[in-house]
């Protein structure tokens, strides 16, 4: 199985997701890539938050499973989320 893409297009979600990453605009997205839609790089956008927050809630409850304490998770947690 390959990688995802943006419907109606050969892009792949990961490459939109490291374009915006290293500093790319969705304006400049979308000018280079004509095919490509606003609304397609917001959902690329939703859906690698959906997967950050189903990783953020299993590392939790792993951390409590471990004995650490809620405050030090949450610490952890923010600090990947705002790269505190």
């Amino acid at each position: 199985m390959g990688k995802p893409v943006i419907a109606g297009t050969r892009l792949t979600v990961e490459l939109i997701l490291e374009k915006l990453g290293a500093g790319e605009t969705i304006d400049q997205l979308l000018q280079s890539h004509p095919r490509l839609t606003r609304e397609a790089v917001l959902e690329a956008i939703g859906a690698l938050e959906a997967e950050w927050r189903e990783e953020a809630a299993k590392a939790r409850e792993q951390a409590k499973a471990q004995g650490f304490d809620q405050q030090a998770i949450d610490r952890a947690v923010n600090a990947v989320r705002y790269g505190e």
